[in-house]
């Protein structure tokens, strides 16, 4: 698997962007509650040392129904 790298001089912290992808039919409100949840499940977990996380993009497909936000 190939990924993008990118050096930044001022950067505060490491970051990684990941896909998550879920059903056709679910909500973007109910994707990131997944992801919240999934997060939740590593606190006070030391094998787990990423700080935060930020839904940033939400990718449909117009011929698939999906919720409207």
């Amino acid at each position: 698997m190939g990924i993008y790298r990118i050096q930044d001089d001022k950067a505060k912290c490491i970051t990684l962007t990941v896909d998550y992808e879920f059903s056709f039919g679910t909500s973007e409100e109910e994707a990131i509650d997944q992801i919240d949840e999934m997060v939740k499940m590593t606190d006070n977990d030391i094998d787990f040392t990423f700080i935060s996380h930020t839904p940033v993009f939400y990718t449909t497909n117009p011929w698939e129904e999906h919720e409207e936000e």
